[in-house]
């Protein structure tokens, strides 16, 4: 398991801040936490791109999987701030 830090999120992807560089095609199960909200879920992710992010590790692209509802992306997306 590797934490990462959630730094953007939209209907189609995530932007992630990981301490290592993931493999592209990777497919990765994604935990979204949201204490304010109370709720934690998960999500099937592949990553799209992976590049340096000097001494706070990577930034990862991951591309969401189809079947996660438009709406509740949205509504997340919306709200999201980025110390989540």
């Amino acid at each position: 398991m590797i934490s990462a830090r959630l730094l953007n999120l939209s209907t189609t992807g995530a932007k992630l801040g990981a301490p290592i560089c993931l493999p592209r095609d990777r497919a990765i199960r994604l935990k979204l936490s949201i204490d304010e909200m109370g709720v934690s879920f998960y999500l099937s992710t592949r990553v799209c791109w992976s590049a340096p992010a000097g001494e706070h590790g990577f930034t990862v692209g991951c591309q969401l999987s189809p079947n996660v509802p438009a709406s509740v992306l949205k509504h997340l997306a919306q709200g999201a701030r980025p110390e989540r």
